[in-house]
């Protein structure tokens, strides 16, 4: 019975392509032709957008790595310098992302509500490379403090002029921030 139902769908494909052949009117072909394009745009356009929520999306975990080496005091035990700082989280981003596109601002404050939350702007050269520094502020034993990772993500541009930049070169500048209370560490 198998055998006899693989045949007779053999049998139909080949009836199918055979009939393709034989249609010289271009209807089909051109019914495709009208659907493909849009089609593989709109896949473009949300292969697109979905890179730039994945690239916001490593960054925000890479942000939580960060602040956790200020919660728990290693990264102020250790005396880590703000350029050690970056370099540790340098190495939390994923493969494709630069380290010399990152822009760390790590701040403290005694209160919640003086917290400084005014962005730090990164300047870019024409590479797209990030060519200032953030704040580097020493956190203290239970004191407030701020993370604050910016990427300057190449975006370019996506299909039908879909442009997700925001910042000059075609570049977009991603921005995760983690507010904490550091621990009572020893």
């Amino acid at each position: 019975m198998a055998i006899v139902n693989q045949t007779q769908e053999s049998v139909s494909r080949r009836g199918i392509l055979s009939r393709l052949r034989r249609d010289r009117s271009g209807a089909v072909m051109l019914e495709f032709a009208f659907v493909v394009i849009p089609f593989i745009a709109m896949i473009l356009a949300s292969l697109y957008t979905s890179l730039n929520f994945f690239t916001s999306q490593a960054l925000e975990t890479s942000v939580q790595k960060a602040a956790r080496l200020m919660i728990t005091g290693a990264a102020q035990k250790a005396g880590t310098s703000q350029s050690a700082y970056k370099t540790a989280i340098c190495a939390t981003l994923p493969n494709y992302m630069k380290c010399s596109r990152l822009h760390v601002d790590v701040r403290s404050a005694a209160r919640f509500n003086s917290m400084d939350m005014s962005a730090s702007t990164p300047t870019i050269d024409s590479d797209g490379n990030v060519t200032n520094s953030g704040s580097f502020a020493s956190i203290t034993k239970g004191q407030i403090g701020l993370v604050r990772l910016s990427y300057i993500w190449q975006a370019g541009s996506g299909p039908n002029g879909l442009d997700l930049s925001n910042a000059t070169g075609g570049n977009r500048i991603l921005i995760a921030t983690s507010v904490f209370i550091t621990e009572p560490y020893e």
